[in-house]
């Protein structure tokens, strides 16, 4: 029964893992068309919800986290790099309801999560406390660049 709880627990933060990746971008760079284009693929996700026996629950994790993850790794040029996370958290899930399975897989699976999330947490942190940030925003304020020696440069 613990392996049961344990899987459906471990898909359950698979959720929060295709979230705070898919934000990454938006906070990066403002880039809002990659996350809007992954929704679609992230909400995959929720699929195994919908599985009505714990064998369908398993098969769904498994086949979704198959189809994150490989997307994720195939298309890391193309920014579906971001799906991984969610779908390797996925995989675990899978491998851990299914009968027979041993600790092994809730474990890799629960520090992977935590992995995920505290790494994309980081990234999140990083992004927003960057006094670099935004450089041309300081330009366009009027605010003069300066150069090595304290003097304004050349025609400004």
């Amino acid at each position: 029964m613990a392996r049961k709880g344990d899987a459906r627990a471990l898909a359950a933060a698979a959720v929060p893992c295709a979230v705070l990746w898919l934000l990454w971008p938006v906070v990066e760079d403002g880039e809002v068309l990659l996350p809007v284009l992954l929704a679609a693929p992230s909400l995959l996700v929720l699929l195994p919800w919908r599985a009505r026996t714990e064998e369908g629950f398993a098969d769904c994790c498994w086949a979704v986290g198959w189809l994150l993850a490989g997307a994720g790794v195939l298309g890391a040029p193309f920014g579906l790099f971001l799906l991984s996370p969610a779908g390797s958290v996925l995989l675990a899930a899978g491998f851990r309801a299914r009968p027979g399975s041993g600790r092994l897989p809730g474990v890799l699976g629960w520090t992977a999560a935590a992995f995920f999330l505290l790494l994309g947490l980081f990234l999140l942190y990083a992004c927003l406390t960057d006094p670099h940030r935004w450089p041309g925003e300081a330009r366009q304020a009027g605010a003069a660049p300066v150069v090595a020696d304290g003097q304004a440069p050349y025609g400004a």
